[in-house]
C-alpha cells in the first residue's frame, strides 16, 4: 500500500511512536551484582564462591561468640543479595543482641544505632521506629520476616511465621506490652489500596 503526503507515519516498518519503540526494546537483564544488592553489599560479597573469605569466617566466628555457641553448630547459606548469612534459633539470637555490647567494639556500633536509626531501614520501618520509641534499645529487622531488639540486657527475637514481615510492628507492640513498654504507635498498620485507599488494618 502507498503512502501518500503526510501519511509517512502509517507506513509499514517506518511507525515512529513510543510503543512501538518499546515493543522493539529487548528485554534487559540486570547483571548480579544489580538484583537486590546494593553499595557495601555488592563490593562484600557478590559471588558464592567466595564464602570462605577470610572476612566471612571471622564474621561467622562473631555470631559464634555472640550467641554463646560453637562455630559448627551455626549453619550457613548465601541469601538473596549474594551474601554469606547464619541461622540460629531465636532463643540465641535473643540472646545474642541481649550481650551485643559486651563485645569488642559493639558498643560503638549500637550507639550509632541510637543516634540514627532511620538509617537502619528507614524511618517507616519497624526498627527505625522501635528505637525512636523505646530510648537505649537497639533494633534491626532481617528477611522472612525477623525483628530482633535489645535493650537495658533484655534481648528480643520475633519471627512472623509466614515470613512476611509488615505484621511486625503490632506484633511487636503486643509483646513488649508485657514488658511494660510502649509501643503504640506500632499497634496497627493501616493496609491501602493501589489507590492509598484505606482498605484494613493488621492488629493483634
Amino acid at each position: 500500500m502507498g503512502a501518500r503526503h503526510g501519511d509517512e507515519a502509517l507506513q509499514p516498518g517506518r511507525f515512529r511512536g513510543r510503543h512501538a519503540a518499546a515493543r522493539r526494546r529487548e528485554p534487559v537483564v540486570p547483571p548480579p551484582l544489580v538484583v537486590q544488592v546494593g553499595g557495601r553489599a555488592a563490593r562484600r560479597l557478590g559471588d558464592p564462591a567466595v564464602v570462605q573469605h577470610p572476612v566471612q569466617r571471622a564474621i561467622h566466628a562473631l555470631h559464634a561468640e555472640a550467641a554463646e555457641v560453637e562455630e559448627q553448630e551455626i549453619p550457613a547459606a548465601v541469601d538473596g543479595c549474594g551474601v554469606l548469612t547464619f541461622a540460629l534459633p531465636l532463643e540465641r539470637m535473643a540472646h545474642a543482641f541481649a550481650r551485643l555490647e559486651q563485645l569488642e567494639g559493639a558498643r560503638r556500633v549500637a550507639d550509632g544505632m541510637r543516634a540514627y536509626p532511620e538509617l537502619i531501614r528507614g524511618p517507616r520501618a519497624t526498627d527505625t521506629q522501635l528505637m525512636r520509641a523505646l530510648p537505649g534499645w537497639i533494633a534491626k529487622g532481617g528477611a522472612e520476616g525477623l525483628l530482633c531488639a535489645a535493650g537495658h540486657s533484655v534481648g528480643v527475637a520475633l519471627k512472623c511465621e509466614d515470613g512476611n514481615g509488615r505484621a511486625l510492628g503490632p506484633a511487636a507492640a503486643a509483646f513488649f506490652a508485657q514488658l511494660d513498654l510502649d509501643l503504640n504507635e506500632l499497634s496497627v498498620l493501616p493496609l491501602e489500596n493501589s489507590r492509598k485507599e484505606r482498605v484494613g488494618e493488621i492488629r493483634t
